[in-house]
């Protein structure tokens, strides 16, 4: 399904790029919002807004006006409203009685809380993990691994963090415990727009590789214990990122200057 949204946002990208240059143009722009105002569902609209906020194209305090959502991802209106009750519900979205939707603002005291929580399921999922994955879970920890080593070399940082999301999931599925799962990922997400900026701190780059190492090394000896303890370090680590970051940093407001990733090395 992600792919499917992205190729409707690109679209839209394009063509109000080329629109209005020419006749010919601008008609095929009209027709194609016809087309598209029926291809997304309110599935699909919901995974692109969530998307959007994860990745921090739309960042903290974003407004999330209806109809330009509507015409930008080609949904209805009413199919962009049952997505931000969604997002609100989970704690990403929030609405002011007169005023749009927005993007919450996540305090740094509320942040530093959910770490402490996914100190305690996410230690207990590692150790889960070291006893209970299978052989293809593990090459797939082993090979997501890989990609981390390589993409932090690249000073990729929005690879990177798109690589630690799956090595994370991996570690969940490989625990056997779905319901707990989906708890870690409703967690996770709150503190997914102050990844990038942690992982721009001095250091943090190299430190959180050597991180995912130990727990990849215990999970495939089979040591439960070191895993758990592996994973507790490493978020201790990620709430320690999160407690140095400057407040314009939480709220959406701060940027670090170009080429900054490559000072994490």
């Amino acid at each position: 399904m992600r792919s499917k949204v992205y190729e409707i946002v690109n679209n839209l990208v394009v063509r109000l790029e080329t629109a209005g240059k020419d006749e010919e143009a601008s008609r095929s722009g009209q027709n194609w919002w016809r087309n598209a105002m029926t291809s997304i569902n309110e599935a699909e609209a919901y995974r692109a807004i969530r998307r959007s906020i994860l990745d921090g194209v739309m960042h903290a305090g974003h407004r999330l006006v209806e109809a330009d959502l509507a015409l930008a991802l080609g949904a209805s209106r009413s199919y962009v409203r049952l997505a931000l009750a969604r997002l609100e519900f989970e704690g990403l979205v929030e609405k002011q009685p007169g005023r749009s939707a927005s993007v919450r603002r996540v305090p740094r005291s509320e942040l530093l809380e959910i770490i402490d929580a996914r100190v305690a399921l996410e230690g207990m999922m590692a150790r889960a993990a070291a006893t209970r994955r299978t052989d293809p879970q593990a090459q797939y920890l082993v090979r997501t691994m890989q990609d981390l080593v390589t993409l932090g070399a690249q000073s990729d940082i929005a690879g990177l963090l798109d690589a630690q999301a799956r090595f994370h999931h991996a570690v969940l599925d490989a625990s056997g415990k779905p319901a707990i799962e989906r708890v870690v990922q409703n967690l996770a997400a709150l503190t997914a727009q102050t990844r990038v900026r942690s992982m721009l701190l001095p250091g943090r780059v190299p430190a959180s590789i050597k991180e995912h190492r130990a727990i990849t090394a215990a999970i495939l000896a089979a040591d439960g214990g070191a895993a758990e303890a592996a994973m507790i370090h490493h978020l201790r680590n990620v709430g320690d990122a999160i407690s140095k970051l400057p407040a314009g940093a939480l709220s959406g407001a701060y940027l670090e200057p170009k080429g900054q990733a490559a000072n994490t090395q």
